[in-house]
């Protein structure tokens, strides 16, 4: 990495490449790219978080796109450089300009999914269309406990894999890891993706019930696990 490239990945970590001075090129007019270097901008919007990189290849990497806007939050930070546009259009617009590609980018990673980082989640789900495989931005990440875990995964995962997208899964719970590798192979099995495996059907208890039918059901369905059936 050349000397000049290097001052200039320390300037950004330094805080240089803050929003304000980066987006008004009439105060500041950063070099372009040269292949071999390598540049890290941090773009601060005061509603949302977003680093852009492109590596000595040329190769760019976007990650995180915060849009977040709230009107009506007293907590938040001005808008910058100002409230003219939203705050994923300020970071669109400079990727635009420092970006050898213009408005292509390699790469999207997303940190976690908070609207600082990822956008107003009111918004409909973000998906492609055509692309072969495609994906819908469900906002699944660490689910949650076991009991709420289940309801999520189950919801966010049948949504995309009942569209034909995706082809594999992670359900994330916190529990017994053992617990994730059933609900997950469950998923499948409901959404007929998956064979194999014994399906235990047991009714709701009621006034009449006389025997202990939910420890007998929950037995039953644990003895079977070992069987390599698929009924």
């Amino acid at each position: 990495m050349r000397i000049a490239s290097m001052n200039r990945v320390l300037g950004c970590l330094a805080g240089l490449f803050s929003l304000t001075a980066c987006t008004s090129p009439e105060q500041q007019q950063f070099p372009a790219w040269q292949e071999g270097e390598m540049e890290i901008h941090h773009i601060y919007t005061g509603r949302g978080e977003s680093n852009f990189m492109i590596f000595p290849d040329g190769t760019s990497l976007l990650v995180d796109v915060g849009d977040w806007d709230p009107s009506n939050d007293p907590n938040m930070c001005e808008p910058l450089p100002n409230a003219s546009r939203r705050a994923g259009s300020w970071v669109a617009r400079y990727v635009n300009r420092v970006n050898p590609h213009g408005n292509e980018v390699d790469y999207l990673m997303v940190s976690h999914f908070h609207n600082d980082h990822t956008g107003d989640s009111t918004l409909p789900l973000p998906q492609t269309e055509g692309q072969d495989p495609d994906y819908v931005l469900v906002g699944i990440t660490e689910a949650g406990t076991v009991y709420s875990g289940n309801i999520k995964s189950s919801v966010g995962l049948g949504i995309i894999l009942y569209q034909g997208i995706g082809d594999t899964i992670r359900v994330s719970l916190t529990g017994n890891p053992l617990g994730e590798v059933r609900t997950a192979k469950l998923i499948l099995k409901t959404l007929g993706l998956r064979r194999g495996g014994v399906e235990v059907v047991s009714c709701p208890t009621c006034g009449r019930t006389k025997i202990d039918l939910i420890g007998l059901a929950n037995q039953v369905e644990a003895m079977v696990q070992q069987y390599p059936l698929d009924i």
